[in-house]
Formats: C-alpha cells, sequence, structure tokens
C-alpha cells in the first residue's frame, strides 16, 4: 500500500470566500426569505459584510488549519507557548525568534502558563533570510499573528515561498487592525510595504515604534466590534503616550534583538490588494488564493498564499 503523504489541498478544492447557502443558514433574527428576494450576495455587501456575519465554512482558525493535510510537511512560523501544530500528529517543524528556554521562562512567568507545553523550537531567527536559516521545504507554512510583525513584507513573502514545495501554501491568520488595539493607526500601503523592502533591515524602523506608542488602544474585540473603540489619539496626545514612545525608541536603539513592534495594518481588502499588487509587480512569488473575512467577535481574518 502506498503511504506516501497526501499533497496539501490545491485552490480549487479549497471553500469558497463566500457560499450563499452558508450565508442563509446563518441570518439568525432575519428571514431569509426577504434575503433571497433581494439577493443574497447584496445582502452580504450592504449589511452582513460589516456585521461580520458568517459567510464560509472556514471562519475560525481551526477550520483553516483543517485545511492542512495531516500528512502534509509543516513550517509553523512563531509558535511561541501555543503551537497550531504538534510532533506527536503532524510532520512540523517550528521556527521564532525565541528558544525552547526562553520560551518556557516566559511560561513558567505567567499565571497559569505551562512550560511543559512549549514546542522544542528547531529553528531560532535571529535576523537575515529565513531560507538560508531553514535548510528544507515544506508543504506547507502556517503562520498566526506573526506577519504583521515583518521588518520587511517584501523579504518575508520570498523567503516564504523558497521553503514551500511545488503545489505548496501558506496559511495565514491575520490581525484585522479595525477590531483590535491597532484600530487607530493607518492602514499599510503599498508605498509603506515598497520603501521598507528598498531599505532593507532585520530592524524596526523608528516610525513603527513612534506609531505604537503613539495611536494604540484598546484590545478588547466587544467594544471594538460596538464602535467603542476608545479615546481617539488624534485628538488627545498626552504624556502617556510620549513617555511610551521614549522608551520604545530606547529599547530600539539600545538593544540589537527582536522587539515586538506591529509594523503593518491590514483589513481583508487591503491585504488582499496589497499581496495581490506585490505579486503584480513580480515582487513577490505568492499571490492570494483566498482572503476569508473577519468574523463578529473575532480580530482576525484568515488567508491562503500560493505561488501561482
Amino acid at each position: 500500500m502506498d503511504q506516501s503523504p497526501s499533497p496539501p489541498p490545491r485552490a480549487g478544492e479549497w471553500p469558497s470566500e463566500f457560499d450563499e447557502v452558508v450565508y442563509t443558514g446563518h441570518l439568525g433574527d432575519i428571514d431569509p426569505r426577504s434575503v433571497c428576494a433581494a439577493s443574497v450576495v447584496g445582502h452580504y455587501r450592504r449589511l452582513g459584510r460589516s456585521e461580520g456575519r458568517i459567510c464560509s465554512a472556514i471562519g475560525a482558525r481551526g477550520d483553516l488549519i483543517g485545511l492542512i493535510e495531516p500528512g502534509a510537511s509543516i513550517l509553523e512560523i512563531g509558535p511561541c507557548l501555543w503551537p497550531a501544530f504538534d510532533k506527536a500528529r503532524h510532520a512540523v517543524k517550528y521556527v521564532d525568534v525565541l528558544t525552547t528556554e526562553d520560551l518556557r521562562r516566559m511560561a513558567a512567568a505567567q499565571e497559569g502558563g505551562a512550560p511543559a507545553q512549549v514546542p522544542e523550537i528547531d529553528y531560532v531567527w535571529a535576523g537575515g533570510s529565513l531560507a538560508e536559516l531553514i535548510p528544507e521545504t515544506f508543504d506547507a507554512i502556517y503562520s498566526s499573528h506573526n506577519i504583521e510583525h515583518q521588518t520587511c513584507l517584501i523579504s518575508h513573502l520570498q523567503d516564504c515561498a523558497k521553503l514551500l514545495n511545488k503545489g505548496g501554501a501558506m496559511f495565514l491568520v491575520v490581525p484585522d487592525k479595525r477590531y483590535c488595539f491597532d484600530h487607530f493607526r493607518p492602514e499599510s500601503t503599498l508605498a509603506d510595504i515598497l520603501a521598507a523592502w528598498m531599505e532593507p533591515s532585520d530592524r524596526h524602523r523608528a516610525l513603527r515604534v513612534v506609531q505604537q506608542s503613539f495611536f494604540t488602544t484598546h484590545n478588547d474585540v466587544l467594544r471594538h466590534w460596538a464602535g467603542d473603540h476608545g479615546d481617539n489619539p488624534f485628538e488627545a496626545l498626552g504624556s502617556r503616550e510620549f513617555g511610551r514612545a521614549v522608551a520604545g525608541l530606547k529599547h530600539l536603539y539600545e538593544n540589537e534583538g527582536y522587539i515586538d513592534v506591529h509594523a503593518w495594518q491590514f483589513t481583508p481588502d487591503s491585504f488582499r490588494a496589497a499581496v495581490d499588487s506585490l505579486h503584480a509587480m513580480e515582487l513577490s512569488p505568492l499571490g492570494v488564493a483566498r482572503v476569508y473575512p473577519t468574523i463578529y467577535g473575532t480580530t482576525e481574518f484568515l488567508a491562503i498564499l500560493t505561488r501561482d
């Protein structure tokens, strides 16, 4: 019997981003008959999307993880204390900015932390090219809340493409800036992405540190969905924001290692536009196969990128 691993699903096999049957089945208090009469797609565009209604078989990150075949070889980027895959059931390797020992110390310092559950990190990234650090390729790359931390988005996508086997895919969980502490920060533009690529560095630019210090707001997802985003920093900057900016810049210039900064802010639409533009410009081998929208009560959207 052939025991070779099953290949990862191809784009045509992944659930669509919008499914009329799924959408009408999750309308809750709305009469589906009235929606059908007015066009299901039109209703979603007018109301459903902004309300975060379920519109696809892929909504939560568990659904995305389920698209990766059990026999596929996987690179999980930045598992931190909570890996999505375990080596007992998956052919997975981990890359992180922290060593196993660092992560276990972090877990021990947290209330309810579980150092024993921290995975053995296979590759520790300390700057430079991921593709040069990791001497193997994979059927799938899984990255949850990591892409927004990259100093250069283009270099990161190029590296990930090199780490994928033919027919492989990159599975992403990305924070939606509208529903997290990045709410007041401007969406990243193609110009921002190109500028970072033209001025390569393994360190975050001072601008990113200052922006995070000045414009960070609360991270209560339900408050954001309710339209309560906290005090608008554009209307009132105070000593707290200036103090955080000074501390952040001091940390940036006194430390050569990784600092925790969100360099990129996206919505599902702006992420799709950015990646598709980079692919069309031949700056990234990876293009969008799917972008699943943000669902009510969550802070994240899901995406699948492929080489072609």
